[in-house]
């Protein structure tokens, strides 16, 4: 959750834990997703849009808590990327 987001702030790591264990998330798998969804967003292949206005970049750390609701919802927020050609 932290190490691949980036993400040095432990009471941020620790309530998006936290917040995995309340949604029954796995949080090495939701750490997995989010440092993804951050990727995507920061070559611009997500924006805004795509995560109810989220920011994901990298520099939000202490947004890391919000990121776990956007994993927790990503099934129904990035249908279109079900359908985008590799």
């Amino acid at each position: 959750m932290g190490q691949d987001c980036g993400i040095d702030n432990l009471d941020a790591v620790t309530k998006s834990d936290h917040l995995c264990n309340e949604l029954g998330l796995d949080s090495i798998s939701v750490g997995a997703t989010v440092a993804c969804a951050m990727d995507l967003f920061e070559a611009g292949c997500l924006i805004r849009e795509d995560t109810g206005g989220l920011d994901v970049s990298f520099r939000a750390q202490d947004l890391q808590p919000g990121r776990v609701h956007l994993a927790h919802r990503a099934p129904a927020q990035l249908q279109r990327f079900a359908t985008l050609p590799l």
